[in-house]
């Protein structure tokens, strides 16, 4: 790669931005002119109208019930408050008069004062309707409860004199906070709950604009063909688009965040808040800087793959979307109480940036998390930098000009049900009825709702494509035998694999530990093991394995075929990961789904996926059953902890039964069967 060339494409790009006067306005001129005067106008408007609001006049009704003294010193006291315009009202029918002005807010409060004396003393009880929706109805109600507690400890207080006892008697301990953290470490606990919320949405946002005319703005334009044709390679195009929307996404980072520092500096000085003594580090902003830069990169990369696969920037602007949307939730994690970094969410991108600055803002930073945060985000940049590459170099993809395929393939191409765009949107629908539908039947009744789930939820959208779209679902499921080896290839991986996804899931509860909630959960759906134990079996083991296996190994891994073995494989085992919709249980999932597609696509035959769902299925009911009673399971279910040397035993074991797998099934290969399958239904509607 020649870094001159890559030089000339990144200035190039560089100034035709900058040459674009929205450009200029949106990146420069806005953070600096627009957002500071905004920002300080609606400081001083929120200021002017807190201060209206508390100074404004409430009106309060009060019924007493009692007509004791006590009610007549509350009533004083409460018409004594300045803000507060307390009537005297003797109806009785309040309940269905004064109760609808609070909810009208014609007025802000109504206090009926009660007797509950229980003992020797009268005591009095104030039920105070407000507005909790009305500001002014909570104003009137925070006045209403602190005057109440004065006139409490008043009355008190004359009855301990009465008896002769000093009213000091009914304070025993006294307490003063004292906070140690230091005022940068509060000002950074501040910053770090939306900071990491602005960066990372104001990155994404700058560079999506830039990354959509970079690619499929030129695209649109008819000028890309115009620089394919110059004496620079592809990698070199990519890279020096890449650099500039790295570039632009600084700098409008930057000035959003000076703007922001100036305007927000100018709002605490109009509270006389005092910030002489708050100095931000400037080795606080390098670090911030230094993670940043793989981040953005990352985006970078995502953006600019969207956009080479784009045929304009309207479709463009619609794949940034998502992005943008995963990007703002991911953010907000620092916001939420009882996250903390460690090297589990140091691995998973925007949240460990999030986490990381929150603890650099506040300087309790971690050198381990820290460097974690970067090799992670920098692998993945390096990856959707690859993407990014790869598809500038498939002609198809950067001039891809074919009208999407409808949807109404029914007696047209009965192979277009193997479409990986229109098994995406399978897969996305039976997604969302598994978690809307599914979920709600299991919540209501466990047994009858996974007998549902996986009968019509799971099982019947494959039956009704295959016969709608008259497929062969024998063929097309590989509903067919394999050789008798292969079935005990497959039995003696059982326990290996099981073994495996067991110490996957205990690795995830390091990494992420498990919450009492999600304990609760799985506690909940252990009650299923109580049940007859063949009705277990049935449940949990047999009816997931035949519905779930024709999902995914039946259908699902189909339209990946295409893309090669592996790639068909793993794609489908990372969907069948997904389709738990659970986080914890994602990577043992993804792990079982990837066993058994290369379990199918080596011996051809659905039937041994079946029987080894089933299997590793019901191992899980028989270890929760009589593991604790079984001489070598014993330890590992009492301590929930796997050995090292039992994952080692089960890995070769795996890889020796892999081993002869191919041995006797050297001929079997999926491209052989789904080609002469697409190929032939194809050929002949």
């Amino acid at each position: 790669m020649n870094w001159n060339k890559v030089k000339v494409i990144y200035f190039k790009e560089m100034l035709d931005l900058f040459r674009d006067r929205r450009t200029i306005i949106t990146s420069v001129l806005l953070p600096i002119i627009l957002y500071p005067f905004i920002s300080m106008f609606i400081a001083s408007v929120a200021s002017r109208q807190e201060t209206k609001l508390t100074e404004a006049v409430k009106t309060v009704y009060f019924y007493d019930n009692t007509g004791s003294a006590e009610a007549d010193l509350l009533y004083e006291k409460l018409s004594q408050a300045e803000t507060l315009d307390i009537k005297h009202t003797r109806n009785h029918s309040w309940n269905d008069n004064f109760r609808e002005l609070v909810e009208s807010n014609n007025i802000q409060a109504f206090i009926s004062l009660e007797d509950s004396t229980a003992g020797e003393f009268q005591h009095l009880l104030a039920r105070i309707y407000y507005n909790d929706t009305d500001e002014k109805s909570q104003k009137a109600y925070v006045s209403i409860r602190e005057t109440i507690n004065k006139t409490n400890w008043e009355i008190v207080s004359q009855r301990l004199r009465d008896i002769n006892l000093d009213e000091e008697i009914l304070s025993a301990v006294d307490y003063a906070g004292d906070s140690v953290a230091a005022p940068q470490q509060i000002l950074g606990a501040l910053l770090g709950k939306f900071l990491a919320y602005m960066l990372i949405v104001l990155t994404l946002s700058s560079g999506s604009v830039v990354a959509s005319d970079l690619v499929a703005g030129e695209k649109e334009r008819g000028t890309l063909e115009t620089i394919l044709v110059s004496a620079v390679s592809r990698l070199e195009l990519v890279t020096g688009k890449f650099l500039t929307i790295i570039t632009f996404s600084f700098i409008t980072v930057f000035m959003n965040i000076f703007s922001m520092y100036i305007s927000t500096r100018h709002i605490l000085g109009m509270a006389e808040i005092d910030m002489s003594q708050v100095q931000v580090p400037f080795l606080s902003f390098i670090m911030i800087f230094v993670a940043m830069i793989p981040l953005a990169t990352l985006f970078a990369g995502i953006q600019l793959s969207l956009s080479t696969y784009s045929r304009n920037i309207k479709e463009c602007s619609s794949y940034q979307m998502p992005l943008l949307i995963i990007g703002m939730m991911f953010s907000m994690i620092s916001i939420f109480p009882g996250f903390e970094l460690n090297y589990g969410y140091a691995l998973i991108p925007i949240m460990n940036f999030s986490l990381l600055l929150k603890n650099i803002l506040i300087g309790e930073y971690h050198l381990g998390y820290f460097i974690t945060v970067i090799a992670s985000n920098l692998i993945l940049a390096l990856v959707a930098l690859r993407i990014s590459v790869s598809l500038f170099n498939k002609e198809e993809i950067l001039f891809r000009t074919k009208v999407e395929k409808s949807f109404k393939f029914w007696g047209t191409k009965r192979h277009n049900i193997f479409e990986p765009g229109f098994i995406a949107i399978i897969f996305g629908i039976v997604l969302l009825l598994f978690y809307y539908l599914g979920a709600s039947w299991q919540t209501t009744a466990i047994v009858p709702g996974l007998i549902k789930t996986e009968l019509l939820i799971v099982l019947l959208p494959v039956l009704l494509i295959y016969r709608l779209s008259k497929n062969s679902l024998p063929e097309g499921a590989r509903l067919k035998a394999t050789r008798p080896v292969n079935y005990l290839l497959m039995l003696l991986a059982v326990i290996p694999g099981f073994i495996i996804a067991a110490y996957i899931m205990q690795l995830t509860n390091l990494l992420f530990p498990l919450p009492a909630s999600y304990l609760e959960s799985m506690q909940k759906i252990m009650e299923v093991h109580q049940l007859p134990l063949v009705f277990s079996f049935l449940v949990m083991g047999f009816l997931p394995g035949i519905c779930e296996e024709m999902l995914f190994r039946g259908y699902i891994i189909r339209g990946f075929e295409r893309f090669g073995k592996w790639q068909a494989i793993i794609i489908t085992g990372i969907m069948f990961g997904i389709f738990h919709l659970d986080f914890f249980r994602f990577l043992p999932a993804a792990a079982m789904g990837i066993w058994l597609g290369y379990l199918l696509l080596k011996t051809g035959s659905i039937y041994i996926t079946i029987i080894a769902h089933t299997l590793h299925n019901s191992f899980t009911i028989v270890l929760s059953r009589w593991g604790e009673q079984l001489p070598i399971l014993s330890g590992i279910v009492k301590n929930d902890n796997i050995p090292l040397w039992l994952l080692l035993v089960s890995m070769v074991a795996i890889t020796f039964i892999a081993y002869y797998l191919e041995k006797f099934n050297p001929n079997v290969s999926p491209e052989h069967g789904t080609q002469s399958f697409s190929d032939n239904y194809g050929n002949s509607s």
